[in-house]
């Protein structure tokens, strides 16, 4: 019977974990591409909502993330992500053309 209580105990803490994580997760993370991090990063820089994304677009608000963080790594990964969010498309699955304007964009 103990085996059988600790299942359901288990189960019943595992469904609340999640639903914790669910009412802790921000605006930004339930766009696309947007995991913790970004949206943490995202919200240092002001940015709190879609329109906020948008209005800034990817391009800038990838500058500022990585002024803010000049010791971090801000790869090419996390453009793509933004401009993915915006476009509601995983960022591996943007067109070529959209990847390439991006880089010229940041590039020069």
């Amino acid at each position: 019977m103990r085996h059988w209580n600790g299942y359901w105990m288990a189960k019943m803490y595992r469904r609340g974990s999640e639903q914790k994580t669910e009412e802790a997760m921000g605006e930004l993370q339930k766009l696309t591409n947007i995991g913790a991090k970004i949206e943490e990063n995202l919200n240092e820089i002001g940015v709190h909502t879609l329109a906020d994304l948008k209005k800034m677009g990817s391009v800038a608000a990838w500058h500022r993330i990585r002024a803010a963080h000049p010791k971090k790594d801000c790869c090419i990964c996390a453009l793509y992500a933004l401009e993915g969010a915006i476009m509601d498309i995983r960022w591996n699955e943007l067109p070529e053309e959209v990847k390439k304007g991006l880089r010229k964009k940041c590039v020069g």
